[in-house]
């Protein structure tokens, strides 16, 4: 399953981050129901992460566990948007339905800093 958490990105307000990591942690505490979810969950950098590696690890069934969670924070932003990217990456949307269904896979996108932000106007 794919998680999806976004931060606020309005130029007016301040960044939801709260928001952002109370939802995430509701849905580590709702999965963690054998205590072996801290075990089964692999934390990876956006940074130079490729498709390939992203679905290998999503791919991997629980250890003992009933659940298993990657996590990886600010991909979306890491990447960039373009077609190229999108094309880059369809391989771990064409996954998702082979995947164990005990697989969660999480990203997490904090609004970035306010000087990273676009203008409105």
């Amino acid at each position: 399953m794919l998680h999806l958490y976004l931060g606020s990105t309005q130029a007016n307000r301040d960044s939801d981050d709260f928001r952002l990591r109370e939802a995430y942690r509701a849905l580590r505490a709702r999965l963690d129901t054998d205590g072996m979810l801290e075990l089964n969950t692999a934390e990876l950098p956006a940074r130079g992460l490729t498709p390939e590696a992203l679905v290998g690890q999503a791919s991997t069934v629980p250890f003992l566990a009933n659940a298993r969670m990657i996590v990886v924070e600010g991909l979306i932003v890491w990447l960039g948007g373009g077609r190229g990217v999108a094309d880059a990456w369809q391989s771990l949307l064409d996954a998702q339905p082979t995947l164990p269904e005990s697989n969660h896979l999480v990203l997490l996108e904090p609004a970035p800093p306010r000087a990273a932000r676009p203008a409105r106007g």
